[in-house]
C-alpha cells in the first residue's frame, strides 16, 4: 500500500505529469521562463514530500485505532480483585503458602473446588494432575488471587492473602498459562514484558534452558524480531512448539520466587521436553515450581504429586509412593506408558 503511494504521488504525478505540463508551458507555449518552471518544480515536490507524509498517515489510522480499541477495552475492564487501604506489604521472603479447607464456586455455577487443603514449601516442586475439568487451573488462578475463594483461605507465611497488597502478591508469581499468547510487539519486549530494555545477558542462559536457542540464533533481527503481523509485513509468526519455548523464556525471566507452568510441554517434541523438565528441577532451591500437566512422564521429578478428581484431592505423595499406592495415578499413569511400548 504505501509502496503505491510514493509511486503515485512521486514517480508518477511529479515526474511524469507535471513536469511535462510545465515543460509544455515553458517551450511550447511561453508561458513563463525556465527559471519559473524551475521554481515551480521545486515548490511542488516540498508538497509532493508533505501530501505523501499525511496521505501515508492517513493509512496508518486503521492500525493505529487496533491499538486504541485494544487499550480502551482493557482500561474499561472492570476491576473486581482489589485490596484493602491498610493492606500489608509483601516485605519477607516467601516461606509457605498455605490453603486451609477452600472452596469455590464460578457465579451461578457448581463448586469447582470442594475442601481442598495444601501446602507449598519453599523451593518444593509440586504437580497438578487430573483429568480436564478436575479444578487444577482453578486452584492456581485461586493462589495468585486472580479469583477470591468462595470459602476457606489461602495464606501466605501464615498471612491471609487478601490482607496483602495485590500487587506485590501477585508479583511473586511468574505464569505461563495454556492460553498465552505472543503480542504483536518485539521478541524482546515479549520476554521482558515491561517497558525496560531486554539484559541480554540475563536472557541469553534462559533461551537455551527453555531450548528456544536454536530458533534464536537463526533470527537475523534478534531480540529485535517483530512478532505476529498484526502490526509489521515482516513479522515472524512461530510454530505451536516455538511459541511455547518463548513463553517458558518469558516465565523464567521475570524471576519470581513462584514460577506456575500449566501444560508446560504439551506443545514441545520429547527432546525438548526432557530438557525442559531438566530445567524445572534443577532450578535454585529458592525458587517454587509449580506445574499442571497431562504428561505424567514431567511429574516423576516432583516433590509431592496432588491427583485431583471432581474439585477434590483424592491422592498425594511421590511418584513412588503414588504407584505403590497403585490407585487412580497409577491407572493413568499406566495407561499413558502403554502408547509408548
Amino acid at each position: 500500500m504505501k509502496m503505491g503511494i510514493r509511486y503515485g504521488s512521486n514517480t508518477l504525478l511529479i515526474e511524469g505529469v507535471y513536469l511535462t505540463y510545465l515543460l509544455f508551458q515553458t517551450i511550447v507555449k511561453g508561458a513563463f521562463g525556465y527559471g519559473t518552471a524551475v521554481t515551480l518544480y521545486n515548490s511542488c515536490g516540498n508538497l509532493k514530500t508533505c501530501s505523501r507524509g499525511l496521505a501515508e498517515v492517513l493509512t496508518e489510522i486503521p492500525e493505529h485505532g487496533r491499538y486504541i480499541e485494544k487499550i480502551r477495552h482493557f482500561l474499561n475492564y472492570p476491576v473486581e480483585i482489589c485490596h484493602r487501604e491498610d493492606a500489608q506489604a509483601v516485605a519477607d521472603e516467601l516461606n509457605e503458602l498455605n490453603l486451609e479447607h477452600v472452596l469455590f464456586s464460578y457465579p451461578g455455577g457448581t463448586p469447582v473446588l470442594k475442601d481442598v487443603s495444601l501446602t507449598i514449601k519453599r523451593g518444593e516442586r509440586i504437580a497438578l494432575v487430573g483429568y480436564n475439568g478436575a479444578g487444577k487451573t482453578t486452584l492456581v488462578k485461586l493462589l495468585m488471587r486472580l479469583y477470591d475463594v468462595t470459602a476457606g483461605k489461602i495464606t501466605r507465611n501464615g498471612t491471609d492473602v487478601r490482607d496483602l497488597k495485590l500487587g506485590e502478591y501477585r508479583g511473586q508469581f511468574a505464569t505461563l498459562f495454556q492460553d498465552y499468547q505472543l503480542f504483536a510487539a518485539t521478541l524482546g519486549q515479549n520476554i521482558v514484558m515491561d517497558r525496560v530494555p531486554i539484559e541480554e545477558g540475563k536472557a541469553e542462559p534462559l533461551l537455551r534452558k527453555s531450548g528456544f536457542d536454536k530458533k534464536f540464533a537463526g533470527l537475523p533481527k534478534g531480540y529485535d524480531t517483530p512478532l505476529t503481523r498484526e502490526f509489521e509485513e515482516d513479522g515472524m509468526s512461530f510454530s505451536g512448539g516455538e511459541a511455547q519455548m518463548a513463553g517458558i523464556c518469558r516465565s523464567l525471566y521475570q524471576d519470581a520466587p513462584v514460577i506456575v507452568l500449566d501444560e508446560p510441554s504439551s506443545a514441545l517434541d520429547p527432546l525438548s521436553e526432557y530438557n525442559l523438565n531438566h530445567t524445572m528441577m534443577t532450578l535454585g532451591r529458592d525458587k517454587t515450581v509449580i506445574f499442571i500437566s497431562h504428561r505424567l512422564s514431567t511429574t516423576r521429578l516432583a516433590d509431592r504429586i496432588y491427583m485431583f478428581e471432581e474439585g477434590r484431592i483424592v491422592e498425594e505423595v511421590t511418584h513412588e509412593e503414588l504407584m505403590g499406592l497403585d490407585g487412580k495415578y497409577a491407572a493413568m499413569f499406566r495407561l499413558q506408558m502403554e502408547k509408548y511400548r
